[in-house]
């Protein structure tokens, strides 16, 4: 029955893109601008030629001519500062400078024409649009190549998320640390197996960054965080570039701690970026190149050698429009990253360590075509290819050793580990303006979304086998080949997306989105790649996703200075082989002990299927409501307010349906307590159901394995204010207060809370004792309850930049737990001692700088000299806590975060 299904679904997707005819004036690379030309009483004015350039539009000068009701469109515009210009005979030309358009955006610019002649012109001083008063997105952060050059952080791309507001960890407004969806030029990019950030472009390519998902439309799902697009830089009509460098030498590292268990590695960095770009053919043919050269270095106390990291990577884009409705675009990304000794620490040695090879491609092909002023046709080509080996120093043939009683790891890594991962998708959309249809005016945008993601993933031991010593003598010896999972995503998603523009204030957004997804596992056997050889199974056949949106925005003064926004959404997460990696084959696994003279077998656990897959599973998702208020208050600043309501519901988890639980007294050794805990009566027998948890028995031998339906709820608001850059200075200011609460953690394997965040089953509905002091009030580990944010640059004079990031961040929430042992007459548990997240690490308080002092050459060359420093108040914050009650260290500080360090630099612009 599913075959056929899928089949029909197949079908019909491939139908609809075909069948699609060539019929929103936005992307999520491109932008719009759209006005109205009024006589000097107030009435529309029709037949004004209106024309639009720009650096940033290649084919030159635009036109279009207003309307009947005086209105104009530009529509499928690349961000950048644009100029508008209004002629008519019998008017004054009147004109507009300094419009910045930023990525999925609708800016509106309106004209009052003076009576006069051709001859004489206006440049309009006012205000400029800042708000996009037909969109009902809020808290989105367009973060301009002014704010990513001169703000002081990592300059790794994928950290620039955490430069916007609500974000934090890459975590954003209570959704998991793997809830990002990463995109580059309006394409997915996330690793197929986590949905973490996997592709990582030269920092120097990068244009622009917009962060957005609050209030999206049906063109945008699968993340439960945030969407992070970076789009890249192009050419121009006249040839500029750059040459970055910058150096952190491993001995510019302060000491904020006396503990040398707490001293973080020496690093050290050493980067060079160039570029160029400008025009083949002007007006026609643009291109953009850009290399980097990055070698970061580690040094571990007790560790005798340096670990090198070297990744070369190359940029290359065209941009090519033969004509005035035609627009084809395409990179290609390239990079290496080639690491030694990794997981040098103190207690290892240098021959069980594993290096590191990790090349990427990454190909984008968009193409664009405009049939006129209402309707453009989109279509993009993207993905990687891409492997990541960690390849034990001495080989695969030579078993690794650990030493349990002098804690030390020798002879070679105890094991190996392979992951393959490619990402092919094909999107297409059609936007199309209808006038007058309908009680009023509507832009609709007809989507189809389509991916596949073959991986596979390799792991196992050296050799076979791995060693466990004790003082130097044998002890033990496990037997085990490890696996190769061969996985394939596939989605096929469709979309219909209205902005409905009911009077000149109101606008509507309704939209619609369904999702199809298949997740299919290769049957046993050994193959090099998971898309060369082999049959596969689907084992993961989710329910067709419906996900319905509607938002509402008013104008309130009619001038488009101040928006009120409203949104209701429904968003779905992404497929990932994570949710059905368990079922893929596995070998025996046999542990031996030594008797003196030999190893001897104790026990083999023979490979068998311990899942069964719910038929009826769906995948998970959010359901948000959002309420802003966006206001313009001067030229270049505005203000906005934002509360964000997000219930994450569907969870996908496992159901232990064989295991039996009897209740057991445990005395608590800090209170003397009495507390009830529970013990396995029949271990090394579970088998699992994978399913949509709801409370319920499900057939399961202990009767209360699923007491309560999981969630996770989170309410935050949000006051940013924005100064775009003008009048030599910028400033983003932002505070979030916000709570994140449920069952489920939105962090990676947090004791008692085992979180859905990390996309691995948790172990919440396979042993009661994680159920201790879990509750849906329980506070998750990102859960920032304060988070201000400050951020800027201003141009001192003699060309000095200063550019300063200062933030407060509420700390990581925990908790403590108890060893629990020989009264469960099984493996130990901890048991967390109070309500999961109640207590709260230290607030983090940070401040960066960046200094640039630029000098002018000639025209517009210069040379800039920068100076960063990192932590600058050397704060030495508590990130980790020895947290189990029985141990010795009972609250040791584990971790702090890293001491003020120190970064020079050196720029070329042309």
């Amino acid at each position: 029955m599913h075959k056929k299904t899928d089949r029909l679904i197949l079908l019909i997707a491939l139908s609809l893109f075909l069948l699609n005819p060539f019929l929103n004036s936005q992307s999520k690379e491109n932008g719009a601008i759209v006005g109205q030309v009024l006589m000097p009483d107030g009435s529309a004015l029709p037949g004004v030629a209106v024309s639009l350039s720009s650096p940033a539009l290649i084919g030159g000068v635009q036109t279009a001519i207003s309307d009947i009701d005086g209105k104009f469109r530009f529509i499928a515009l690349p961000p950048g500062a644009y100029a508008l210009e209004a002629k008519l005979e019998g008017f004054q030309v009147t004109r507009k400078e300094g419009v910045r358009l930023s990525v999925n955006m609708t800016l509106t610019v309106d004209f009052a024409m003076t009576l006069g002649t051709l001859e004489e012109k206006i440049t309009v001083k006012g205000m400029l649009p800042m708000v996009d008063v037909k969109d009902s997105q809020t808290a989105v952060s367009n973060l301009t190549k002014e704010m990513i050059q001169n703000i002081p952080n990592s300059q790794t791309v994928a950290n620039i998320v955490n430069l916007a507001p609500g974000v934090s960890q890459n975590a954003a407004f209570g959704g998991a640390d793997n809830g990002i969806m990463y995109q580059v030029d309006g394409v997915d990019v996330s690793d197929p197996e986590l949905h973490t950030a996997y592709l990582f472009i030269d920092y120097g390519v990068v244009q622009e960054v917009s962060v957005s998902g609050v209030g999206a439309p049906a063109e945008f799902d699968g993340f439960n965080g945030a969407v992070f697009n970076t789009v890249t830089k192009t050419g121009g009509n006249t040839f500029s570039g750059m040459f970055d460098s910058y150096v952190q030498a491993k001995t510019w590292n302060s000491k904020n701690s006396d503990d040398p268990s707490l001293t973080p590695p020496a690093q050290g960095y050493y980067n060079a970026h160039i570029d160029i770009g400008g025009p083949i053919i002007k007006d026609k043919l643009w291109f953009f190149a850009g290399a980097q050269y990055l070698q970061r270095q580690n040094v571990f106390s007790g560790f005798p050698e340096t670990s090198v990291y070297d990744q070369p990577r190359l940029f290359l884009k065209f941009t090519w429009q033969p004509n005035r409705d035609n627009r084809i675009s395409m990179f290609l990304h390239g990079d290496l990253y080639n690491g030694s000794y990794r997981g040098g620490y103190a207690n290892v040695d240098p021959a069980a360590t594993r290096n590191q090879r990790s090349p990427e491609f990454a190909p984008n092909i968009s193409y664009l075509h405009i049939f006129n002023d209402k309707t453009f046709f989109e279509a993009k080509f993207a993905g990687f290819i891409s492997y990541y080996k960690l390849i034990p120093a001495q080989g695969y043939d030579l078993p690794g050793h650990y030493d349990v009683g002098q804690d030390w790891y020798s002879v070679n890594s105890l094991t190996f580990y392979h992951a393959f991962r490619d990402r092919y998708q094909l999107n297409a959309s059609v936007s199309h303006h209808a006038d007058k249809f309908i009680a009023g005016s509507h832009d609709f945008k007809f989507g189809i979304d389509t991916e596949m993601n073959p991986g596979q993933t390799d792991w196992g031991y050296t050799g076979g086998k791995q060693y466990i010593d004790y003082n130097g003598e044998p002890y033990l010896m496990y037997a085990y080949e490890g696996y190769s999972t061969k996985a394939i995503n596939l989605r096929i998603s469709g979309y219909v997306q209205d902005n409905w523009a009911v009077s000149d204030r109101l606008t509507i957004n309704p939209g619609i989105r369904i999702n199809f997804y298949r997740g299919f596992l290769k049957s046993a056997g050994t193959y090099y790649h998971p898309i060369t050889t082999g049959s596969y199974e689907s084992v993961f056949k989710p329910d067709i996703s419906i996900a319905p949106r509607l938002g509402i925005t008013y104008d309130v003064f009619g001038d488009h200075t101040t928006a009120i926004k409203f949104h209701y959404g429904k968003f779905v997460d992404n497929i990932i082989t994570t949710f059905y990696e368990a079922f893929a084959p596995c070998p025996d696994w046999t542990q031996y002990s030594w008797d003196g003279s030999e190893y001897v077998e104790d026990y083999t656990i023979k490979w068998e299927n311990l899942y069964t897959m719910d038929e009826n599973i769906s995948l998970p998702y959010m359901n948000q409501i959002t309420v802003g208020l966006e206001r313009e208050i001067i030229t270049d600043l505005s203000v906005a307010a934002n509360f964000i309501y997000r219930d994450f519901r569907n969870f996908i988890d496992r159901v232990n349906l064989t295991s039996d639980f009897e209740p057991v007294t445990y005395i608590t050794p800090d209170t003397h307590q009495p507390i009830t805990v529970y013990s396995q009566t029949d271990p090394g027998d579970e088998k699992y159901l994978v399913t949509n948890i709801k409370q319920g028995n499900y057939g399961s031998v202990y009767s209360n394995m699923v007491p309560y339906t999981p969630s996770r709820k989170y309410q935050g608001f949000e006051l940013v204010l924005n100064k775009r850059f003008s009048n030599k200075w910028q400033l983003m200011l932002s505070y979030n207060y916000g709570k994140t609460t449920g069952y489920y953690n939105n962090l990676e394997e947090v004791g008692g809370l085992s979180p859905y965040a990390a996309a691995r089953y948790s172990s919440l509905f396979s042993d009661p004792n994680w159920q201790i002091n879990v509750s849906k009030n329980s506070h998750n580990t990102l859960d920032p309850t304060h988070m201000l944010k400050i951020q800027g640059t201003v141009i001192l004079p003699w060309d000095i930049a200063f550019s300063p990031y200062f933030s407060v961040i509420s700390g990581d929430t925990y908790n403590t737990y108890y060893r629990v042992g020989n009264e469960i007459n099984q493996k130990a548990k901890y048991i967390p001692a109070q309500e999961v997240g109640s207590l709260r690490f230290p607030t983090r308080v940070n401040l960066d700088l960046q200094v640039e002092k630029t000098f002018t050459i000639k025209n517009d060359m210069r040379i800039g000299v920068m100076f960063n420093v990192f932590n600058l108040f050397n704060a030495s914050t508590i990130t980790s806590y020895q947290n189990y009650i029985t141990s010795d260290d009972f609250m040791a500080t584990y971790a702090i975060v890293n001491p003020r360090s120190f970064r020079v630099g050196l720029r070329f612009y042309y």
